[in-house]
């Protein structure tokens, strides 16, 4: 059997040749149609010239993975025209365009590509701007789609998951169609190519009023699994409806990627050329099914503190844990583009976390304190750990003040944190403590109550003073961010 692997942006496109037991739907030898005309490389009915079954995303596509009534290829198409014809010639599509294409199938969203309405001997469809396409033919309604592909970048260790990064035009050598982008910088985290500005190009199937529509893939990756599923100086294959590409190196890289027409297949390298020196946010949110099921509306999140070291941020939160979506999740902007959370799915014992991909969750509902260290890339879920320092513990500072007979207690249920009663009268001092902090530096995590509020140091001075009694003590609602002295 010969099998024709076609990549579509991702998405695997494969077709089989009649007599023989194949993957997908059997496409006859009558049955085969290809791209043909002036505006193309091929010289003739070419296999890679040839229409395939598409492998779909099931979940865009009422539950299909493949159908033999829309087939479709990659096609590198020069300024010209192009009909798509039956192998035996006995039927040449061509026709006129009677509608767009759009993002997600969504006609409020950006136009991607064209609809033409085809019959037998009718006018070849032209191309005036050269370069790569996606072709598709529904063999049942009659109609072509016509995409231009300009393939991007887009992921965390790119500009976020919203916007492509253009990788510019595609040049054509002897049957290899090249893009190629120096200077780019790629941190530690994950992306893929895509191309059409969403997850997929809609395409009409019928004219059913409801599940009418099929989804492609419009992003490619690579073929591993996982952390191994990487790019490194040697070309590799691509696929579609695969892991992200991991980076575990951030730098600046070149990056070229290519479509070796004759296979139709997509192949991709990167070339570390420079190295990366990394910028910090100067806010970090976070957001999740405890602050309004994972909003970024007023409200809705909670912004962590930033400390006087770039790249740390920390917050006392509550959490909620063994209910729908739970968990939560970071972001340098009110939006989803450059969102993170952690690289574990389960739950990892003593709360230390790699960033990455998935839902910070908890094992049980209650008061945490949550520290995002960027520089070491690192996310740590604790339960609070706080101190009485200074005046009210003895005048003593640092490791010395970091005893249980100093140490705050957790309530859950109410959603507070209370210290001890105070030893002695004085300015009340008291901080959060982490891995992050050394002891002498203790003060990058302080905090204090003024005006019935927690109020955080943050990157600041020596907070207002804060004169107490003996036997008082500080409680800290971390539900509604009050604070009181009793």
């Amino acid at each position: 059997m010969k099998k024709l692997m076609m990549i579509l942006a991702g998405a695997a496109m494969l077709f089989t040749s009649c007599g023989e037991k194949g993957d997908g739907p059997k496409i006859t030898e009558a049955a085969k149609w290809y791209i043909t005309g002036d505006a193309t490389y091929f010289d003739g009915k070419e296999d890679a010239a040839q229409l395939g079954s598409l492998n779909l995303d099931s979940e865009k596509s009422n539950g299909l993975t493949e159908t033999d009534v829309v087939l479709g290829n990659f096609a590198f198409l020069k300024a010209g025209s192009f009909n798509v014809e039956l192998k035996d010639g006995s039927v040449v599509y061509g026709g006129t365009k009677t509608s767009e294409l759009y993002v997600d199938g969504d006609s409020s969203l950006a136009d991607i590509g064209d609809i033409y309405t085809v019959t037998d001997k009718g006018a070849a469809i032209t191309i005036t701007d050269p370069g790569m396409y996606f072709v598709a033919l529904n063999t049942d309604l009659k109609e072509v789609s016509v995409v231009k592909v300009n393939w991007g970048l887009i992921g965390g260790a790119i500009n976020g998951w919203s916007d492509e990064l253009p990788l510019g035009e595609a040049t054509y050598n002897n049957g290899v169609v090249t893009w190629e982008k120096t200077n780019v910088t790629i941190k530690k985290d994950s992306y893929k190519f895509r191309f059409g500005q969403g997850w997929g190009v809609t395409l009409k199937l019928n004219t059913d009023e409801t599940n009418n529509t099929i989804n492609t893939y419009s992003d490619i990756t690579g073929v591993q699994k996982g952390d191994a599923n990487v790019l490194t100086e040697a070309f590799a294959n691509l696929q579609s409806g695969g892991d992200n590409i991991a980076n575990a190196t951030a730098g600046i890289y070149t990056v070229t990627l290519k479509y070796i027409i004759s296979d139709n297949l997509y192949q991709a390298k990167i070339v570390k050329t420079g190295d990366y020196v990394p910028s910090y946010p100067e806010n970090l949110y976070f957001t999740g099914n405890s602050y309004n099921n994972w909003t970024w509306d007023e409200g809705s999140y909670g912004t962590m503190i930033k400390t006087k070291d770039e790249g740390k941020f920390w917050a006392f939160v509550y959490l909620q844990a063994g209910v729908a979506d739970e968990g939560l999740k970071f972001s340098p902007a009110l939006n989803w583009d450059a969102a993170f959370g952690v690289s574990s799915a389960t739950i990892v014992e003593g709360g230390a976390y790699d960033k990455g991909g998935e839902n910070a969750k908890v094992a049980a509902s209650g008061v945490y304190q949550v520290v995002v260290d960027l520089v070491a890339e690192k996310v740590y879920i604790e339960k609070p750990v706080v101190y009485l320092l200074g005046d009210v513990v003895g005048g003593v500072w640092g490791a010395d003040a970091f005893i249980d007979a100093n140490k705050f207690t957790v309530d859950d249920e109410a959603g507070t944190i209370t210290s001890p009663a105070f030893a002695n009268a004085g300015n009340l001092r008291m901080c959060m403590r982490n891995a992050f902090l050394d002891d002498e530096n203790w003060w990058k995590a302080e905090f204090n109550v003024i005006d019935g509020q927690i109020a955080y140091r943050a990157k600041g001075e020596d907070q207002a003073a804060v004169a107490v009694t003996v036997g008082q003590k500080a409680i800290l609602n971390i539900k509604t961010g009050a604070g009181s002295i009793e």
